[in-house]
């Protein structure tokens, strides 16, 4: 159980362990950008004996079984890259070739694609691709990779949609699968020395891994460790290299879920660092578990940073466990709610990316004809409205519930109310078929009902039987989760990176340049006698004298204004320097932080502000939610029925315990609101104070509760509500629906029949189908 006094000093040393960093890392960063800008010239000048003639692919003689491998030839960093792309058969590839996981394109960048040669022609890739093939090929032979960019006819979508369901056979008959996040940076050594240290500590120690959880949540709302305080501790408590690792792109895009866990044997690599996936794993769950990084700050803050991993992790735990699969569909459901932060370039790859692995835990999952077959194609023809559709279509049709309901972000495209939109990566309330330990939810509103949905036949509506129960008529503030803006003291804004070469480039716009002294050397044959009178002798030798003294003041009054201007430009380059750092950079940097600080102040309290303004609400009025004291309903619906144990005394025990900690901050947000308002940290450091000890075991069953708001319903019921609910909106239950919906009828007078889909309720007292009437069910249609 963490502390106020743990994240405080860990904070701390963090802190120290950030500037310390910081200077160590100066010069480094100063060797390591001249070494890039020779690189790229070198790069450049390599490039020049690139052919001109474009690569053309040829067709696979049987792309259903048949593959292309990339040989890419012997070479240093700096040297052209030269490869061959060779066919072979799936059946003769096992082991014959290394698979590579890495991102495309990182959002944001500047698209400048490189050239390489391939079998005597040239090939345009990604510079994402082309700085992993310059750090992966070997120096005195030739390396054999699978590299979807290149061993795939991009331009041809039939040949995609004949070899992208191919890649589970790929990854897996793949000797390794070497996932690169990217160049290094002047920190990354001390990284991988660090994740080793950590990984070769935790197989001396009888520690609690991640492998040993059977459940983690696919909404890392929470995160559960087993506190351990090691030799390790105090030497990298507060570290900040990690996050380059973690903030790497390759853990957000949608298709290295699939290349990593078909791999038997996957390597972690940045630049020319490397750690096996086994060890990196081993020291991310020791660092968890000794809670050197922060995983939760406050109690309830999750690090952003950690919830890729978490996530992958929760899912490799649950396909490693026979016993935690399911039937295809939802199996599927599990892995698009797993994957649903990620980002891909195809918005369709949202659903492609995921049936590689659903092929290999369920081998007829996506073959026509079966009981549970999906019936699910993969085609880059199809528009992503179409697919979405379709898929959510199946899941409905193939599970019989109404589960998919739950994942309902908001969305840009033409999709019906009840679709999800599987591209919408923004954080959403997790599903309420889930308590708020992610665990399935054991009630059941409809008393485990079938959904027997029906469609419309062009597929824009959800033919529902069910019936009105009551409408919403007062609503409370929703649950806001804190987006801290400077987690961990280590960020530092873009903008106020700077360059001594810019600052160069700015005032010195023209270089000084050395003087041609060898345009001043006198020619000397000119001014030879041209008699062997001594007169004339005399007269060339003044000459030649003459000439020799004005070269030699040219040449020491030429070097004489160099030095000095150079000096003078040095100068003036320092105090450009110190003026542009204590004037601009410093306050700058101060005014951004203490903005940071200022918001991130009041993204915390806007959690306990709406907490309290909940309890008020609660209090206005005794609800009437059946079998229960009214005064019992709020905390219930607060958990939304997650129980420590399955116990509900030792949950509300938990409860009081979590109640009593807060009530410090409770009476100076309720006698003081504006100030609390105003000066956030100030009620932050009462939090602290009060929770110096201990946070309490409550703020995890909360979870459920984020994204979502409190209201009261018509019949005086007392309901945990989505967070886009209205009042007048309608709460309906609904055949195969496992919790409360809410919809939302048509304003207008052509859409008064119209029924939107707004998201999913929890009403205390009615989750176990205490309510549930099938002889009043009716047609619903949901647009």
């Amino acid at each position: 159980m963490s502390s106020a006094r743990q994240d405080f000093w860990s904070n701390v040393k963090a802190y120290r362990r950030v500037v310390h960093q910081a200077r160590n890392q100066n010069q480094k960063t100063r060797y390591s950008y001249r070494d890039i800008r020779e690189k790229k010239a070198r790069i450049s000048e390599s490039l020049e004996a690139i052919p001109t003639t474009k690569y053309q692919y040829t067709n696979l003689p049987d792309p259903g079984n048949c593959i292309r491998i990339l040989e890419v030839q012997a070479g240093h960093y700096d040297d052209v890259i030269v490869c061959k792309l060779r066919d072979i058969t799936l059946s003769a590839s096992v082991n014959h070739y290394e698979a590579l996981s890495y991102v495309w394109t990182t959002p944001g960048e500047e698209v400048n694609p490189k050239a390489i040669q391939v079998n005597d022609d040239s090939l345009e890739i990604g510079p994402s691709l082309d700085c992993a093939l310059r750090f992966l090929r070997f120096a005195d032979q030739p390396r054999f990779l699978w590299v979807d960019a290149i061993c795939i006819d991009q331009s041809s979508l039939l040949e995609r949609d004949i070899q992208v369901p191919l890649m589970c056979e790929i990854y897996r008959n793949a000797t390794s699968t070497i996932c690169f996040l990217g160049p290094e940076n002047p920190s990354t050594l001390t990284l991988f020395n660090m994740l080793e240290k950590l990984a070769e500590e935790a197989k001396t120690i009888d520690v609690v891994t991640l492998n040993a959880m059977d459940i983690l949540p696919a909404f890392v709302n929470h995160l559960p460790v087993y506190p351990v305080k090691t030799r390790l501790f105090d030497e990298y408590v507060g570290d900040s290299t990690i996050v380059d690792i973690a903030q790497r792109t390759w853990w957000h895009r949608a298709w290295t879920v699939q290349e990593i866990m078909l791999s038997s044997n996957a390597i972690m690599m940045i630049g020319k660092y490397t750690i096996t996936w086994q060890n990196f794993c081993a020291a991310v769950d020791h660092g968890l578990n000794m809670q050197i990084w922060g995983p939760v700050l406050f109690g309830f803050v999750v690090n952003p940073v950690v919830v890729p991993y978490i996530s992958m992790r929760a899912l490799m735990n649950r396909y490693r466990l026979p016993n935690q699969l399911g039937s295809p569909a939802v199996d599927l459901l599990r892995l698009l709610m797993h994957c649903r932060h990620r980002e891909s370039t195809d918005q369709r790859d949202k659903i492609y990316a995921v049936l590689g692995l659903l092929r290999d835990t369920h081998s007829e999952a996506l073959k026509s004809g079966g009981s549970d077959a999906l019936d699910i194609e993969l085609g880059y023809n199809y528009n992503v409205e179409r697919v979405y559709r379709n898929t959510c279509q199946e899941l409905i049709r193939k599970t019989d519930t109404l589960d998919v309901l739950g994942i309902c972000p908001k969305t840009n495209l033409q999709l019906p109310s009840w679709v999800t939109d599987w591209s919408a990566t923004d954080r959403i309330g997790s599903p309420l078929t889930q308590d708020s330990l992610d665990r399935t939810r054991r009630t059941h509103a409809t008393k485990r009902t079938k959904a027997n949905a029906r469609f419309s036949s062009d597929g824009s509506r959800l033919i529902l039987s069910g019936f009105e129960l009551t409408s919403i008529v007062a609503l409370s503030e929703t649950l806001p989760v804190p987006k801290l803006k400077n987690l961990g003291t280590s960020k530092v804004p873009n903008d106020l990176k700077f360059e001594v070469q810019d600052i160069k480039a700015a005032w010195f716009p023209v270089e000084i340049s050395v003087p041609d002294w060898k345009a001043w050397v006198p020619d000397f044959k000119s001014m030879a006698a041209t008699t062997d009178s001594r007169l004339d002798i005399f007269k060339a030798r003044l000459r030649i004298r003459r000439a020799l003294y004005t070269f030699y003041l040219k040449v020491y009054t030429a070097l004489l204004v160099y030095v000095l201007k150079s000096f003078t430009k040095i100068f003036v380059l320092l105090i450009v320097i110190n003026v542009k750092l204590f004037f601009f950079f410093l306050p700058k940097a101060l005014v951004m932080q203490y903005q940071w600080l200022r918001d991130d102040g009041h993204a915390i309290m806007a959690v306990f502000h709406t907490l309290f303004t909940w309890e008020v609400f609660a209090a206005e009025q005794e609800p009437t939610n059946p079998g229960l004291e009214s005064k019992e309903v709020y905390w219930h619906t607060l958990c939304s029925g997650t129980y420590k144990n399955s116990d509900p005394v030792e949950t509300k025990l938990v409860y009081q315990h979590w109640s009593n900690l807060l009530e410090p901050l409770r009476k100076f947000v309720t006698r003081h609101n504006r100030l609390s308002r105003a000066f956030p940290w100030i009620g932050i450091a009462l939090y602290m104070r009060a929770t110096w000890e201990t946070y309490g075991e409550f703020w995890p069953f909360i979870a459920a509760s984020q994204h979502r708001r409190m209201g009261r319903l018509e019949n005086g019921w007392f309901s945990m509500l989505p967070g886009d609910a209205r009042v007048g909106d309608i709460v309906i239950l609904a055949r195969g629906g496992k919790v409360p919906l809410v919809v939302r009828k048509g304003e207008g007078e052509m859409e008064h029949k119209r029924i939107v889909f707004v998201g999913e309720a929890y009403v205390h007292g009615i989750m176990d189908g205490e309510a549930w009437e099938e002889e009043r069910c009716k047609e619903i249609k949901i647009w």
